[in-house]
């Protein structure tokens, strides 16, 4: 499932009217389910003026906090015929004049990693129980 978030919705300016009726989607968080806003296709665009590939995804909007704009799933990402490195927090995409690399940024993915376990942190219920310990070593 491909996730756009309210907040990225707004900033573009889509009004929430353009939204199509969507099912409730499961999985998120173990246990619990969630009921989009909607759905709305968008075209993605990577690459440069010289270079740029473009296809039309379907999202499912979600009105929750994240540290994130959108998620792509994997068929997304299938239709750009693109190659991740995770590594490298890179994607290589064929492109009408050649590939289309496009890398993340270190600072940026550590920033919304670490926002993202902060929201995890406020969140009510959201801590695990932790186990006293038993004082006795633990062999490994």
């Amino acid at each position: 499932m491909n996730l756009l978030f309210t907040d990225a919705l707004d900033a573009v300016q889509i009004p929430r009217s353009s939204l199509k009726p969507s099912p409730p989607f499961f999985g998120i968080t173990p246990g619990s389910s969630a009921k989009p806003l909607g759905q709305i296709e968008l075209p993605i665009t990577f690459g440069s003026l010289d270079n740029f590939r473009t296809e039309r995804v379907l999202f499912d909007v979600a009105d929750f906090g994240t540290a994130y704009n959108a998620i792509l799933e994997r068929l997304a990402i299938t239709k750009f015929m693109a190659n991740s490195h995770y590594t490298y927090q890179a994607i290589k995409i064929p492109g009408p004049t050649g590939v289309i690399t496009v890398v993340g940024n270190a600072k940026t993915a550590l920033h919304c990693d670490k926002r993202s376990l902060d929201m995890v942190k406020l969140t009510p219920g959201s801590q695990p129980e932790t186990a006293e310990p038993s004082g006795r070593p633990v062999k490994v």
